[in-house]
């Protein structure tokens, strides 16, 4: 029996599948943006596909002709911010000046493809200095009554190397994010080589770890007033004045005009984590590595290298302050507006390594766990503890720890059952104790207590403090509305 007429009908109904499947797929179209467009910054994705009250979108992006590596998966409106800018978790480029073939595919609630679709843009993120004319002048410039805006955003992730973590039994991984916005006023304006004096003044400053609801820093609605100078450098403007260490960064210009590939020796404020009480100054070695747009702003990219060994910061936990030794390395990209005649923006990763009393290294493991953990964590113990949720209510097990039992600077029998009313509310994320502001409470001499006496403590328990590795990025631009 022939299977000629079975094969008749189903090949004009196979086309029609075909035809309808391609109609639909064509639904699917960019609306931001238009193929063969030129982009730089931050660049709006957004798609429409069938069925827009459902589903969803997902981008991907990849130089024309390679292969294209996912960005994200956005439900109604199908909008996503593309950062051209953006950069890896090395410190490079994540797109590099070229066509990139940008792909949008959308779904439907099950997960099944309904369509794609894709246009190729131009990423013109770099400035030639050809455009520019020659050698250019970095100098700090401001106009009475200019008002700018900022915005801060920090990321850490706190970690033990792999033989602390065997030795201690804690697998210690948490990531805390930390950010702040600010505005900037300038009261009076830079004259010849007189400072500008601007007033900064935070609108918002939080901290979160992952996984739990953020809190707020001190100093929201706070003033600080400071003095810039030409040159870059910045401090505040009485002696005796707060200072305001993120809104302190600076890198000092030179005196001369530059070009590309130009170096030259001087300071840079540092600050060697985001809740560090001061800043401090380096000296180090800068690089006009190149010009691009920042902010849609024409900008010069200085690069620089530094690091710091053995040195004690001072960080603010709260009301409490106590100290840290760190040592740390980091790379810096520093952004000046050469139009507007200030930084714009800063990009920086550093990497710490830290000493801290395995009792810190458990409170930050029990921290990280939340209100579930465990009590007992490692071979040292927190018997008695209950997530520190209850205000650990003892710590028996840690008796007889030295002559003295300094470490916690608690009673001389050992820190009999350790009650610490002070954070019966709980280490709940930078807010009851270690933000919120009160600690006194702590029956161990407040988390100065922990670590005030570092030195004597240790001996006095006979106890190895632990390494902590800590790796932050800190990003820092400007989001002055850019005049029509």
């Amino acid at each position: 029996m022939s299977d000629r007429p079975f094969r008749a009908t189903w090949i004009p109904w196979a086309l029609a599948l075909i035809f309808i499947g391609s109609a639909w797929a064509q639904e699917v179209s960019f609306v931001s943006p238009q193929n063969g467009a030129t982009v730089r910054g931050v660049v709006n994705l957004q798609a429409t596909k069938p069925s827009p009250n459902d589903g969803w979108v997902s981008y991907k992006i990849g130089p024309a002709g390679k292969e294209a590596q996912y960005l994200a998966a956005i439900i109604r409106p199908f909008a996503f911010a593309w950062d051209t800018r953006g950069r890896g978790k090395d410190g490079a480029k994540a797109f590099p000046d070229g066509d990139y073939v940008v792909t949008a595919t959308a779904f439907d609630p099950s997960g099944n493809q309904v369509g794609e679709t894709s246009v190729t843009v131009a990423v013109a993120n770099e400035i030639k200095p050809l455009d520019l004319g020659g050698p250019v002048e970095l100098r700090c410039s401001y106009t009475k009554a200019e008002k700018l805006t900022f915005k801060a955003e920090g990321r850490l992730n706190i970690t033990l190397p792999q033989k602390e973590k065997e030795r201690l039994y804690i697998p210690l991984n948490m990531d805390v994010l930390v950010k702040a916005e600010w505005e900037e006023v300038v009261l009076s304006p830079t004259s010849g080589d007189s400072p500008a004096v601007v007033d900064k003044v935070i609108s918002t400053a939080f901290v979160q770890v992952t996984g739990s609801e953020g809190n707020n820093l001190p100093g929201a609605g706070k003033r600080f007033r400071l003095k810039v100078w030409p040159n870059g450098f910045i401090d505040v403007y009485k002696e005796k004045d707060d200072h305001f260490p993120l809104g302190e960064y600076f890198v000092k210009l030179p005196a001369r005009k530059v070009s590309q590939g130009d170096t030259w020796q001087a300071d840079l404020a540092v600050l060697p984590l985001p809740v560090a009480v001061s800043r401090r100054v380096l000296q180090t070695r800068m690089t006009l590595d190149g010009f691009e747009y920042v902010v849609g702003q024409r900008c010069a990219r200085i690069a620089t290298s530094f690091k710091d060994s053995k040195r004690s910061v001072r960080v603010r936990l709260g009301s409490n302050v106590f100290p840290l030794e760190t040592s740390y390395e980091a790379d810096r990209v520093s952004f000046f507006g050469l139009d507007g005649g200030h930084f714009v923006a800063f990009e920086e990763r550093m990497k710490h390594t830290l000493e801290l009393p395995v009792q810190v290294v458990q409170l930050l493991y029990q921290f990280q766990l939340g209100p579930q953990a465990q009590s007992a964590m490692s071979p040292y113990g927190m018997a008695g503890g209950s997530g520190m949720m209850g205000g650990m209510p003892g710590m028996p097990g840690m008796g007889p720890m030295g002559p003295d039992a300094s470490m916690m600077g608690g009673a001389p029998s050992g820190m009999p059952g350790m009650a610490m009313p002070g954070m019966a509310g709980g280490m709940q994320p930078y807010g009851g104790a270690m933000y919120g502001a009160d600690m006194s409470g702590m029956a161990m001499g407040g988390m100065g207590g922990i670590m005030g006496d570092m030195g004597e403590g240790m001996r006095g328990a006979q106890m190895k403090p632990a390494e902590v590795l800590l790796e932050s990025q800190l990003r820092i631009t400007e989001t002055t509305p850019v005049k029509s």
